[in-house]
């Protein structure tokens, strides 16, 4: 369903619909909130046209998230902090 890069690839309710087997209801509840969210952005389309949505892109994290220790670098800092 998802190529390489978002802006080469659209998409509209009913792809995922069909995609996920969702029933419409949750896609007019959840699409607004990952528009909100800023995971995917409305393409605007003249009034009678199927809505269209891409991905929005974002940095790949090389080392996980971002701020979020290791196990072995959180035990260095516990060990590291005062009173142990």
């Amino acid at each position: 369903m998802v190529k390489e890069k978002s802006e080469d690839y659209t998409f509209t309710k009913r792809t995922v619909r069909e995609y996920t087997g969702l029933p419409n209801h949750h896609l007019k509840r959840y699409l607004p909130q990952l528009e909100d969210l800023e995971y995917i952005e409305i393409v605007r389309k003249p009034n009678g046209c199927a809505t269209e949505y891409i991905l929005k892109d974002y940095p790949v994290i090389a080392n996980g998230i971002e701020g979020l220790l290791s196990p072995d670098q959180l035990k260095e800092k516990i060990s590291m902090s005062p009173g142990r």
